[in-house]
């Protein structure tokens, strides 16, 4: 009886193990990606000459916009009306991607305060006058080493009144922090807005 005890006792043992390692040969961890690559296309050639494009980026979903009658101004430019606090929009960004006259730049947060100047990065340009437009940058440029799971963020275009024309819909497009993602969206246009400031089609990949 001790006997069958002590087999059946290794053979349970031995089905444990055996499961145990299964699970770890299956399961497999996908890597952090390195860089954003953003490509986004519009209704006409853009215009660098009177318009600004921008990639929003943050942690978090709920980051908040500046739309009309707030102007869409970066931190450290000082608004028309010096009574208007932005740092409510700013504090809720990790950073952005700016192309302002066919340079590309990148600014990276935290933005503590309305009026301090922040570092631009040049990390492209000069872009072309086509329709696309296309840019990358590294993860840790934004979020240093801590990567957070998802990233969200906003394509917005601007006009020389300095107000937000064109953004995503709906907002709080996202994507999450792992090698080989893509997500991609389209827009049907809108015969209100300047074409070089209408988002026709976009495309986000982690890599």
């Amino acid at each position: 009886m001790k006997n069958f005890r002590s087999i059946k006792l290794m053979i349970i043992i031995m089905l444990c193990c055996f499961s145990c390692g299964c699970a770890r040969s299956v399961v497999e961890r996908v890597p952090s990606g390195e860089r954003v690559v953003a490509s986004i296309n519009f209704a006409s050639n853009l215009n660098f000459a009177k318009n600004k494009y921008y990639m929003m980026i943050s942690s978090s979903p709920a980051y908040q916009l500046p739309f009309y009658p707030y102007e869409f101004i970066e931190p450290g430019y000082p608004p028309v009306d010096p009574q208007i606090d932005y740092y409510k929009f700013y504090s809720t960004w990790s950073g952005y991607v700016v192309v302002d006259g066919g340079m590309v730049y990148l600014i990276p947060g935290p933005f503590t305060s309305t009026t301090e100047s922040y570092q631009r990065i040049q990390i492209g340009g000069p872009l072309g006058l086509g329709r696309n437009m296309s840019f990358q940058f590294r993860l840790e440029q934004i979020f240093g080493a801590s990567l957070p799971d998802v990233v969200y963020f906003d394509f917005i275009s601007v006009d020389e009144s300095r107000f937000l024309k064109d953004h995503l819909f709906p907002p709080s497009k996202s994507i999450m922090k792992y090698e080989g993602m893509i997500v991609s969206g389209s827009d049907e246009g809108s015969s209100d807005i300047d074409p070089s400031l209408d988002i026709l089609d976009w495309s986000v990949s982690i890599q």
